[in-house]
C-alpha cells in the first residue's frame, strides 16, 4: 500500500547494490521513514532470485554490481519475466556518468536515474513525485499479478475517466494489454487517440510495431522514419525500422541504420545480434564479426542472451577464413547451451566450415552424424536450421540422407503450406540440390494434401458437425504438429464445441496443449492471443479449476 509523508511502514523496499557501506547508508535512510521490509541484495542474481520469489514496491538497485549482472540487466530481466508491475518504483543508482551507461539504464526506463552521491532528501523527493503517479496503478497492478486481465482492463478505464494527469500513462498500460490478449485493432485504436491529442515517440512507435506485424510495411517504416526525425535518440525506433527493412530484403541500409542506434547505446545483447545478422546477410564481415562479438561479451548475463550470437560469431569466423576459430566457437556454444536442437545447429555450421575450408571427408562425416541425430531428434527444427540442415545433407550425406533431407523439407511444406515465401525457399533447396524438377511436384502436392485435409476439418465445423470436425483437425494435427492455422483452427473448433456442449475437461486439457503447442511458434500471433482469452473466459464461467497444463 503507497505511503507519502513520515511513515513508509506499508512499504516493502528491495536494495540492491554490491558495497556493504552503500547497503548500509540506504538501509538507514529508509528507515527515517518507518520503511517496512527492507531486503538487500548483494548482486544481481540475488535481486531477480527474490524478485521471483517477493513483491515489492520499491527497488534501489546500484548499475555496476561486481561480477554478473548489472543494474541494467536486472531491470530488463525484471521487465521481460514480469516480475514487477505498473505499481513498482524502480530507482537506478550510479556513479556512472558516460553517455552508454545513461542509455543503456534508460533504455528499460526506470522511474528514475540518480548519480551518486545520493542524500536522504533527494531520494525521499523523488519518491514522493514518483508515488503521485505509481497510486493511479496500484489496483490494476494487483489484477494483472492476479492475472485477471479483464479486471485490469476496466479499471484502466475506469481510472482513464477521472484521473487526467495519469490518463496518458494509463492508456500506454491499457494499450499493453489489449496487446497481450491478441486484441491488436483494439489497441492500433487506442494508439491512433493518443496521437491524434499528441505526438508520442512511443505510441508512434508502437503503432509501427502493430502495422508491422500485420504486413504494412510501408506504413510502419514512414512512421518510424517520422519518429527518428522528430526523436534521434528514440532507440526502440532503430531497432523496429531495422526490422521493417530487413523484412524488405535491405539488409545493408537496416545496417546502417543499427550502426547509428549502436552510437548511441552499444551494450544491448539483442540489438548487437541483430546489427552482426545483418551485416553478415550484407557480407560486411568486419561489422558482423565486431558485433556479434559484443553481443556474445555482454550477453553473457542478460536474459537475451542467446545460441544465435554465436553461431553468426562462427559463421562469420568461417567466412574470414578462419576455420578454427570457428570450430572453438562452435565447441564453446555447446558447453554453454544445453539441448539437442542446440546440438544440432553447431554440427550444421561445423559441416559448413568444413565445406567452405575445402574439407569433404569431414564434411561427409558430419552428415553422416547430422543424420543420426535426425532419427532421435523428435522436436521440431526452426526453419532456417530445417534448409541449411537440408541443404547439408544434399550436398555431403549418402542417400540415405539425402532421403532425411527430402522427408525435412517436406514436413516443413507440410507445416507452412500458405508461406509462399518460405515454399520457394524450400524449391530453392531442390534445385540447388539438382532436383528443380522432382522438387516442385514434392512442393505442390504435399502444400495441396495439407491445404485440403484443414479445408475439410473447417468446413465440418461449419456445418455444424462439431465432433467429426474435432476428431478430423486432432488427425491434421497430428500429420502437421508445428502448422500454426492447423493448430490455431483445430483450438478454435474445440472451443466452440465446449462453448456449445458444454465443458469436458478432457477436450479443455487438449484444446491448452494445442495453444501451448501454437504459443511456442509464435507466442505474441493475434489470433491465438484471442483463443487464450476465449479458453480464460470459458474456464471462468464453468467455475472449474482447470488441470495444470
Amino acid at each position: 500500500m503507497w505511503a507519502s509523508g513520515d511513515d513508509y511502514s506499508g512499504l516493502s523496499f528491495l536494495v540492491v547494490d554490491d558495497f556493504q557501506g552503500m547497503r548500509s547508508m540506504l538501509r538507514d535512510i529508509l528507515h527515517q521513514k518507518n520503511a517496512g521490509t527492507i531486503d538487500l541484495c548483494v548482486n544481481g542474481g540475488e535481486a531477480i532470485s527474490r524478485l521471483s520469489k517477493h513483491h515489492y514496491d520499491v527497488v534501489l538497485c546500484d548499475y555496476n554490481l561486481g561480477p554478473g549482472r548489472n543494474g541494467q540487466q536486472v531491470l530488463e530481466e525484471a521487465k521481460v519475466r514480469g516480475l514487477i508491475g505498473p505499481a513498482c518504483a524502480w530507482i537506478m543508482i550510479t556513479g556512472e556518468k558516460t553517455n552508454d551507461a545513461v542509455f543503456g539504464a534508460v533504455e528499460y526506463q526506470p522511474d528514475a536515474y540518480l548519480i551518486k552521491p545520493v542524500t536522504a532528501a533527494l531520494i525521499f523527493a523523488r519518491l514522493e513525485k514518483i508515488w503521485a503517479k505509481k497510486s493511479a496503478f496500484q489496483e490494476i497492478d494487483y489484477a494483472l499479478r492476479a492475472r485477471n486481465f479483464s479486471k485490469a482492463l476496466r479499471l484502466c478505464s475506469e481510472r482513464i475517466a477521472v484521473d487526467k494527469v495519469n490518463a496518458v500513462e494509463l492508456m500506454r498500460l491499457k494499450i499493453g494489454i489489449l496487446i497481450n490478449l491478441g486484441e491488436m485493432d483494439q489497441a492500433a485504436e487506442l494508439y491512433q487517440l493518443i496521437l491524434n491529442r499528441r505526438d508520442f515517440p512511443w505510441a508512434k512507435a508502437g503503432l509501427a510495431r502493430i502495422l508491422m506485424e500485420k504486413g504494412n510495411l510501408a506504413e510502419a517504416e514512414q512512421l518510424l522514419h517520422s519518429v527518428l526525425i522528430d526523436h534521434p535518440a528514440y532507440l526502440e525506433a532503430y531497432d523496429l525500422q531495422a526490422r521493417v527493412l530487413q523484412l524488405q530484403g535491405m539488409a545493408a541500409e537496416a545496417k546502417l541504420l543499427l550502426d547509428r542506434a549502436i552510437q548511441l547505446s552499444p551494450n544491448s545483447t539483442a540489438r548487437q545480434r541483430l546489427l552482426g545478422e545483418l551485416a553478415l546477410e550484407s557480407g560486411d564481415l568486419e561489422s558482423a564479426e565486431k558485433a556479434f562479438r559484443k553481443s556474445v561479451a555482454i550477453g553473457e548475463f542478460s536474459v537475451f542472451k542467446s545460441p544465435d550470437s554465436f553461431i553468426g560469431l562462427a559463421k562469420t569466423c568461417s567466412a574470414k577464413g578462419s576455420p578454427e576459430e570457428a570450430l572453438q566457437v562452435l565447441t564453446t556454444l555447446q558447453k554453454t547451451f544445453t539441448g539437442p536442437t542446440v546440438q544440432i545447429q553447431a554440427k550444421i555450421v561445423e559441416g559448413q566450415v568444413y565445406q567452405r575450408n575445402q574439407q569433404p571427408v569431414q564434411a561427409k562425416a558430419v552428415a553422416v552424424a547430422l543424420g543420426h541425430m535426425l532419427n532421435t531428434h523428435f522436436s521440431p527444427l526452426d526453419e532456417n536450421t530445417s534448409l541449411e540442415l537440408a541443404t547439408l545433407l544434399f550436398a555431403e550425406g549418402t542417400q540415405e540422407q539425402r532421403e532425411q533431407a527430402q522427408a525435412l523439407l517436406q514436413g516443413l511444406v507440410k507445416n507452412n503450406h500458405d508461406d509462399q515465401k518460405l515454399l520457394e525457399k524450400v524449391q530453392s533447396v531442390f534445385t540447388g540440390a539438382g532436383m528443380e524438377e522432382a522438387g516442385n511436384a514434392l512442393v505442390e502436392s504435399t502444400r495441396k494434401e495439407a491445404s485440403d485435409m484443414m479445408a475439410k476439418g473447417v468446413m465440418l465445423a461449419r456445418e455444424g458437425k462439431l465432433d467429426e470436425a474435432v476428431e478430423w483437425l486432432r488427425n491434421a494435427k497430428t500429420a502437421m504438429p508445428t502448422n500454426l492455422r492447423v493448430l490455431l483452427n483445430t483450438a478454435h473448433v474445440m472451443l466452440e464445441h465446449l462453448e456449445k456442449n458444454g465443458y469436458q475437461a478432457d477436450l479443455v486439457t487438449e484444446a491448452r496443449s494445442v495453444l501451448q503447442d501454437a504459443s511456442r511458434i509464435r507466442p505474441k500471433d493475434e489470433r491465438l492471443l484471442k483463443l487464450s482469452t476465449r479458453m480464460a473466459h470459458l474456464l471462468e464461467a464453468s467455475r472449474v479449476k482447470a488441470p495444470p497444463g
